[in-house]
């Protein structure tokens, strides 16, 4: 008795909005690259999955299925004096594994570290979660933008009151005439809770530049109301190219070696479909004014 039920429940909730965000994001870098030239049976869905996952794939012939495949691989020898393996040992979701000769396959690197990307977008994910939630929690106190004190014979009640605000429905109470009634029992105490949305859409939208910036897409975000000069936009453009390059250069070596196992041009480059409507996701074409002013329109 007397439990306040928050819509759909917090931990439901917060678990929802970080799934939101992690696929969001997730969908973006799968699709950020774009390959040509490639043999039919390799699917490059996979193959960016992989390398974002896994931050590492191989290209060979398998002649098990008479056909090229990509997969996940493992070390298989001891490195070379350039730390890279003799032999590897494929991995896939099905459990097919076969050694392979470097000197018979392409290995593809996600970035000059060998790394994957998945934490950086799980770290993306969490902070844009935390902003999601807590703009929800800053609606939701513009609901009720006060806390209720009450005695044990008010609290089932109010409790009562209190949930049918947070699921949009209007309350209304009768005044007892008598002692004991709503006006003696219950104390309402102002919290002088504002409504900082505009705000957190703000900084959301800067989250959300900071990721594409750090897959390699050019999107500079400006809280500012005057135009940027020109350093600024330098400094972040070179940072861009970058996060970008280490990413493309790596795809650009495997891609040259593949051509040549596979004898057709193989090419990779970004998609300028995927990055136009990147930088819509964010709202990048307009300037925007976070003054004291503005905030408080």
């Amino acid at each position: 008795m007397g439990t306040i039920n928050l819509p759909a429940g917090s931990s439901f909730a917060n678990n929802l909005a970080y799934r939101h965000w992690y696929y969001r994001l997730l969908n973006i870098a799968y699709s950020i690259f774009e390959w040509e030239g490639l043999p039919d049976s390799i699917d490059t869905r996979f193959l960016e999955k992989t390398l974002i996952d896994r931050g590492q794939a191989v290209f060979f012939y398998s002649k098990d299925f008479d056909d090229w495949v990509c997969a996940d691989f493992a070390w298989n020898s001891g490195p070379n004096i350039y730390y890279n393996p003799h032999e590897i040992q494929t991995i896939a979701p099905t459990g097919y594994t076969v050694n392979v000769m470097t000197k018979d396959c392409a290995l593809i690197w996600n970035n000059f570290t060998r790394t994957p990307d998945l934490a950086d977008v799980e770290m993306y994910t969490e902070r844009l979660c935390n902003i999601s939630r807590t703009t929800d929690v800053n609606v939701n106190t513009m609901k009720m933008p006060f806390i209720i004190d009450m005695d044990d014979k008010t609290k089932l009640s109010s409790t009562n009151q209190f949930n049918k605000i947070m699921q949009n429905e209007v309350a209304i109470s009768q005044r007892k005439s008598q002692g004991g009634g709503f006006s003696e029992s219950i104390r309402v105490l102002n919290t002088g809770a504002q409504f900082h949305g505009n705000e957190l859409d703000m900084h959301m939208q800067f989250i959300l530049s900071d990721f594409l910036n750090f897959f390699g897409i050019d999107s500079f975000f400006s809280t500012k109301k005057e135009r940027n000069i020109s350093g600024e936009l330098s400094a972040n453009t070179t940072s861009t190219g970058f996060q970008g390059l280490s990413r493309l250069k790596m795809r650009q070596k495997a891609a040259k070696r593949m051509s040549e196992l596979y004898n057709n041009e193989i090419t990779v480059h970004y998609s300028a479909e995927v990055i136009e409507q990147a930088k819509q996701f964010v709202n990048l074409e307009k300037d925007v004014d976070i003054s004291e002013d503005n905030s408080n329109a």
